[in-house]
């Protein structure tokens, strides 16, 4: 009855549409509904105008358009001809909701729709869809199913995948590994070098379906892609910012993003300045252990082998620490088969303290370390990307050249020595990796490629 009252709407509006040949509906596909607030464009002229509440808009506006373009976030974009509306007096959408989730980019390294596959995947949408504000890209994988996060410090965030972690769950970003030549068996901690901010989306590989990232993709895999500048948008520019404030720990992230989007290329600029306090621990412990976990004193940084009585045993201190992310995109598009995306990623934080070994006391009660903390954690990233389309030999071609620039340290310092213990890395990587994806008929299709890793340490 619902369905049929909707056609009569239709028709009714049709049949007042015959009296104002002007006037056009604009309509549901699927259930008929006219749909409103629809912006109507030509680019050409240059006007734009929106539908009404009823779904309809007048074409006396566009008296020397011969084509219109119809646009609305929750329906496919259309263009069609000023003649055709005339002709027929309604248009129909088809709505943009029911492909959302459905294309999986990282299992066989190519496009593939999330039904057809027989494994495992899980996608975590950016935060700007999903509504949530994670401190860390660590806070975002443990927010997600099927993932848990080891943290022994506030700067941390080792991923766990079905019991596998470290060096044998793959981080990838953007088509490049991470892991490295000092990626080890222990915790790991670069997973919060990557901005929430910037992402675009996270795919989780789960099981055999990694095996096409090689041997140290035994866990799983968690790829995450970063936001890609948009070409011919109808905005040209697009700035925001976002501030997010914690009233618990006293953290708080200032984000700022910037836009340019043209025909032939777009730009994407992403900065996030994070400061985060002491995290603060729940007062209520319900095992009867009513001391377990307190913090009741901490070594002094400003004296040599001193320790302070902590006012707030539930406070952790020295598990503060400041953050800095950057992200630089650039979208060329060279012709109608071949797009070239140059990417710069920064990543810097302060020194990270490791609150389990500076709570940790010895035989006789007393604190066994007077300093144990991760130096300043440097990642920079350069890669240039080039997709070529439609070729005898495949049908896409992604072609990633990259560099990566890490410099980590571990520092530790016993109580009552004056010994300091330093190990630092720098490391240089190269790259290259090359997907080739071919569809050889409606059925069968083949993925195939190559990737070159070379690294260069100084321990």
């Amino acid at each position: 009855m619902k369905f049929f009252h909707n056609y009569t709407l239709i028709f009714f509006l049709l049949f007042v549409n015959n009296l104002f040949s002007q006037k056009i509906i604009i309509v549901d596909s699927i259930s008929k509904k006219p749909i409103p607030s629809v912006l109507v464009f030509d680019l050409k002229n240059d006007i734009r105008k929106v539908s009404d509440k009823n779904g309809v808009i007048n074409l006396k506006h566009f008296k020397n358009s011969r084509f219109l373009n119809f646009s609305h976030i929750s329906y496919k974009r259309k263009r069609v001809s000023k003649d055709y509306l005339k002709k027929n007096g309604a248009i129909f959408l088809k709505s943009n909701s029911l492909d959302l989730d459905q294309i999986v980019l990282s299992v066989a390294r190519s496009r593939q729709n999330v039904s057809a596959l027989s494994k495992k995947v899980q996608i975590i949408e950016n935060i700007n869809k999903n509504l949530t504000i994670p401190k860390t890209t660590a806070d975002m994988l443990r927010s997600s199913a099927g993932i848990h996060v080891q943290k022994s410090q506030g700067g941390g965030g080792s991923p766990v995948i079905r019991g596998f972690e470290a060096n044998r769950v793959l981080l990838v970003i953007d088509g490049v590994r991470m892991n490295n030549a000092i990626y080890r068996s222990g915790h790991l901690q670069n997973s919060i070098t990557v901005d929430p901010y910037s992402l675009e989306r996270t795919e989780v590989i789960f099981g055999p379906s990694s095996v096409g990232y090689g041997s140290d993709a035994l866990g799983g895999v968690i790829h995450f892609y970063t936001k890609k500048p948009r070409l011919n948008r109808q905005k040209v520019f697009n700035l925001s910012q976002s501030i997010s404030y914690n009233l618990i720990d006293y953290s708080k992230a200032n984000n700022f993003s910037f836009e340019i989007s043209k025909k032939k290329w777009a730009s994407y600029t992403n900065f996030t300045r994070s400061k985060f306090g002491d995290i603060v621990m729940g007062k209520n412990r319900t095992h009867n252990f009513s001391g377990w976990g307190l913090n009741n004193f901490y070594p002094d940084r400003r004296k040599l082998n001193t320790k302070i009585i902590n006012e707030d045993p539930n406070i952790q201190k020295n598990t503060a620490y400041n953050q800095i992310d950057l992200l630089q995109k650039f979208n060329f598009k060279i012709n109608e088969d071949v797009n070239f995306i140059l990417n710069f990623q920064f990543s810097e934080s302060s020194n990270v303290d490791r609150y389990d070994k500076l709570n940790e006391l010895d035989n006789i009660g007393d604190l066994k370390y007077a300093e144990w903390y991760y130096g300043p954690q440097k990642r920079t990233f350069l890669s240039s990307k080039f997709i070529f389309r439609n070729k005898s030999l495949y049908d896409r071609l992604s072609l990633i050249f990259s560099f990566q620039k890490i410099k980590e340290s571990r520092n530790n310092r016993k109580f009552n020595s004056e010994n300091l213990n330093i190990q630092n890395e720098n490391l240089d990587i190269f790259s290259i990796n090359a997907d080739f994806f071919k569809r050889l008929n409606n059925k069968n299709s083949i993925a195939y490629g190559f990737e070159l890793n070379k690294n260069f340490l100084d321990s």
